[in-house]
């Protein structure tokens, strides 16, 4: 009884809490539209090249990757910290009224941070936030699909129904692919292509639309990491449940590769940097060729000169001294060699 006649619970605080709801979606709906922008795209889906900042920047484009970054801290941090205070003071118009405002207020600093830096800086920032390599090899690690070629196919289309004539089927059909498409409506989001050659079956698909088949194409038109990353968080600490999690062995690897003509007994930046970008490969290529993973790139020296965009493989680098990280690796590597 107590729980009912709580703030939290009142009718005045459900009607907040779906004003709430309201506003975000609407947020939702213009940030869909951004992401539709070609230059959002492109940044995206591009290998990050940090060159930039060997220039000296000026005081407007400082300003700019300032507000970028600060925009992060007034999105879900601020948040979190209104909802404590909210449930502290059992005041919930500061998060039902504070929360949308920072929210929305975090987006257009964002914004704002990148039209001061200029395009240049926004490609670099934009660039971090999506490895396309790296979210599809703990893909296929989860799912045991492969990759038809080193970095993918990556078509490009016009519609996500294309998708199904995009790529080979009797790859498809050897076990499934990892891949992306470029440039395909509706909006950012995430695509699956399932088969069925069942007569009935098909036929009941073509009458809801689905296309012909054996192929169907079954998508949600939209990626929001900045809400689904909580949530995961929460699935992991709350109820011990991996969002995803490797199948059996390793099936892909993301392989590092020059992004300049490289210098023997430079050092590799790792992700992100000067240096080096990374590509996904299937994982029997990487050990059959002893080819460097991205993750352990960073802080490897090289031992000879490696031109551009070649694979660099451990035998063309020296290994920091002492790193846990390479132990586990080579553990991993030996538990599942011959797999």
């Amino acid at each position: 009884m107590k729980l009912i006649e709580n703030n939290f619970f009142n009718p005045k605080t459900l009607n907040h809490f779906s004003s709430f709801c309201n506003m975000t979606r609407m947020i939702k709906k213009y940030i869909l539209k951004m992401s539709e922008l070609a230059y959002i795209r492109s940044a995206i889906l591009d290998q990050a090249d940090l060159s930039a900042f060997k220039e000296k920047p000026t005081f407007t484009v400082l300003l700019g990757v300032f507000s970028i970054g600060f925009s992060f801290v007034l999105g879900w941090p601020t948040i979190a910290a209104l909802g404590i205070i909210s449930i502290k003071l059992q005041n919930p118009w500061i998060v039902a009224v504070g929360g949308p405002v920072a929210y929305g207020l975090s987006h257009l600093v964002f914004l704002l941070g990148m039209y001061l830096s200029g395009a240049k800086y926004s490609l670099i920032f934009l660039r971090w936030l999506t490895k396309i390599s790296m979210e599809n090899a703990i893909v296929a690690n989860a799912t045991g699909f492969k990759t038809g070629k080193r970095g993918m196919y990556g078509p490009r289309c016009k519609h996500v129904n294309e998708a199904v004539d995009l790529f080979p089927l009797d790859e498809l059909m050897a076990g499934g692919l990892v891949d992306y498409i470029l440039g395909a409506e509706p909006g950012p989001g995430v695509f699956v292509l399932g088969h069925n050659d069942h007569p009935e079956r098909r036929g009941y698909m073509k009458y809801f639309k689905m296309g012909d088949g054996p192929l169907y194409p079954f998508y949600v038109p939209y990626h929001l990491p900045h809400l689904e990353v909580p949530l995961t968080v929460a699935r992991a600490v709350l109820f011990r449940d991996a969002a995803v999690a490797p199948i059996a062995g390793p099936i892909c690897d993301v392989i590092t590769i020059a992004k300049r003509d490289l210098k023997k007994g430079e050092t590799l930046d790792g992700i992100g940097g000067f240096t080096c970008y990374g590509m996904i490969e299937n994982s029997r290529v990487c050990q059959r060729d002893n080819l460097l993973p991205m993750g352990l790139s960073e802080g490897c020296r090289l031992t000879t000169d490696i031109p551009k965009d070649r694979t660099i493989g451990y035998g063309d680098v020296q290994l920091p001294d002492g790193r846990l990280c390479d132990e586990l690796r080579r553990e991993q590597d030996n538990f599942f060699a011959g797999v």
